[in-house]
């Protein structure tokens, strides 16, 4: 009893540990900032700082108990390196003397907490045997109920940035601290921890010169964070453009008709064999392959529409061209090509043209879809493990798409794509664990005003199982939004669950003619045969995505981009799919 009892009270000790820099991150944050406007990258510095320790604590296991009692299985000199750089940076930012006279920040509020100072020498009186018993936690906590009683003042200490080179150092050794928080955790979560980071960091930025700095800031390496940035730089510039004339819009590159040479074409996508201008003197066998993916604007999209279909297709091109880290699962893009042989009687046809993934490809094999595989008549069922990463991989790519600032709005089994490599025997099984998703041809930009422009039957179809019942068909209910991503996500991990398509599983018993909404019902309701399969986490992340239960009620905040759907996204899908194992 008495352990259990001096478990709890670690765990909430390291808790308050934790929190007391989160809310001094939360203080240093809100300083009014009057510096020049080419010193304010230094801020947004900060925000990626705070919010990477914010994450590195849900990764250790500071969110709630449970975690705080993963966190005691760590090695002890692990655990006291842990609460000693958290000790040093709540010391750091809860020092008022020490941010005023070292770091350039202005106290302009009363009520400051030098009443109340952490000490980093008290970690030298540790309890070898429990580091979360150590004198410096339990002062934490002392410190943080003190805190609760003067609440007020708390919310009366506001700062200025007064120096911005002196800010900057402080910035810096928050990150120093940060990176050595980092090195306490296993590679794989150091990684997902850079995979979270956009989710948090970039929904808070609408500025183009930051964003623009952050895009550049990792002197050209294509990190997840980069691309983000880079991402909804084009998101905020796509804005600009079709405000405007499209003659002013920012041009994709385009590729010429007779680069490209069709050898297989099955309708929406063509491989073909590239020829620039550099290799024209080289047979079409020996030229690299290339897939396009098409988009048709019929002549029946006329004036306004056919405009913004047409800025959009540039918008698209130009956000597909952008480089982007593997972690978004993204095709290359070398530009569009307009095909001239349909364009009698008013039809447009667009082509996005892909490179390969790799030298590895076979430039010969047409890429094979999921519904392809879900599909297949006496197929191979991959291993679990395999089904586990696919998930995975797919609601991370979604995460980011939409921590840039874009929506999807065509997830669905047959724009998940997988390429077979050199080599490789025809009836070999496919590796499932390097999908790319495709189908961008109706993507947009996630803003209040937004369109896509006018969808094709396809997608505007009742026969669309993949969109949610407010999307579905030709009369909408409300707008297409990331909730509606989620929801066409938990369609897909439905199917990888139980390797079959939701057209065979599902589609045969709900009555014809039935309301968007009764097939969701369905679909619902037999989750349940996935705890069987899959295991109860990777049921309830499936429902969580159909139901759209995120814990956020107010279709304002829905529609809102301060990033809360991210975040619990994160922590709701993300996360809870991480845990799941073979």
């Amino acid at each position: 009893m008495a352990e259990a009892a001096g478990l709890v009270l670690g765990s909430v000790s390291l808790i308050a540990l934790f929190t007391t820099a989160v809310d001094g991150y939360r203080l240093i944050s809100a300083a009014r900032n009057d510096l020049p406007k080419e010193a304010h990258f230094v801020v947004t510095k900060l925000e990626i700082e705070k919010q990477r320790y914010r994450v590195w604590g849900q990764f250790m296991g500071f969110s709630d108990e449970a975690g705080c009692e993963e966190f005691s299985h760590h090695s002890k000199p692990t655990q006291h390196l842990c609460i000693a750089i958290l000790t040093e940076v709540a010391s750091i930012i809860r020092d008022t003397k020490t941010l005023a006279e070292k770091y350039g920040l202005v106290e302009l509020g009363v009520g400051s907490m030098k009443d109340e100072q952490l000490k980093v020498e008290d970690i030298k009186s540790r309890d070898e045997a429990d580091p979360s018993q150590s004198a410096i936690v339990e002062r934490v906590n002392e410190i943080v109920k003190a805190k609760v009683e003067k609440t007020g003042k708390l919310k009366k200490w506001k700062w200025a940035i007064d120096d911005g080179q002196k800010f900057e150092r402080l910035v810096d050794k928050l990150c120093y601290l940060n990176d050595s928080l980092a090195n306490c955790l296993t590679p794989f979560n150091v990684r997902q921890l850079a995979k979270a980071l956009p989710s948090f960091v970039i929904p808070t930025i609408d500025d183009l010169p930051t964003l623009s700095k952050l895009g550049k800031s990792f002197a050209g390496d294509e990190t997840v964070l980069t691309t983000s940035a880079d991402l909804k730089r084009l998101h905020i510039e796509a804005q600009a453009a079709e405000g405007s004339d499209s003659t002013a819009s920012v041009k994709a590159p385009i590729v010429p008709w007779p680069a490209l040479q069709t050898f297989e074409d099955k309708g929406s996508r063509s491989m073909a064999y590239y020829t620039d201008a550099s290799s024209q003197k080289t047979s079409p066998e020996k030229s690299p392959r290339v897939m396009i993916e098409w988009k048709e604007i019929g002549r029946e999209v006329q004036d306004e529409d056919r405009t913004l279909v047409q800025n959009r297709v540039q918008a698209l091109a130009l956000l597909l061209f952008t480089r982007k880290s593997s972690d978004f699962r993204i095709l290359s893009c070398r530009g569009i090509v307009k095909d001239p042989s349909v364009e009698s009687g008013g039809v447009l046809r667009y082509g996005f043209v892909f490179d390969l993934p790799s030298t590895d490809t076979d430039p010969e094999a047409f890429p094979i879809t999921l519904f392809d595989l879900l599909d297949a008549k006496n197929g191979p069922i991959p291993a679990l493990g395999e089904r586990f990463d696919l998930a995975k991989t797919l609601a991370s790519a979604l995460a980011l798409f939409h921590a840039s600032k874009w929506l999807h709005k065509g997830l669905k089994s047959d724009n998940i794509l997988f390429f077979r490599l050199n080599n490789q025997p025809t009836k070999s099984p496919t590796a499932i664990t390097s999908p790319y998703i495709a189908g961008f041809d109706v993507a947009r930009p996630d803003g209040p005003t937004d369109q896509s422009g006018p969808l094709s039957r396809t997608l505007d179809s009742d026969d669309n199982l993949y969109r949610h019942p407010d999307v579905r068909g030709p009369l909408k209910k409300r707008r297409y939004r990331k909730d509606h991503d989620i929801y066409s996500l938990g369609v897909l991990l439905y199917e990888i669950g139980f390797w079959s398509s939701v057209e065979k599983r599902i589609k045969p018993i709900v009555p014809p003619k039935s309301a968007p909404g009764e097939f969701r019902e369905k679909l619902i309701e037999s989750c349940g045969e996935l705890e069987w399969t899959m295991g109860k986490k990777y049921k309830e992340v499936v429902v969580r995505c159909l139901e759209g239960d995120f814990g956020i009620t107010s279709e304002g905040d829905k529609n809102d981009d301060g990033g809360k759907l991210l975040r619990v996204f994160w922590s709701k899908v993300i996360r809870e799919l991480e845990q799941c194992h073979a």
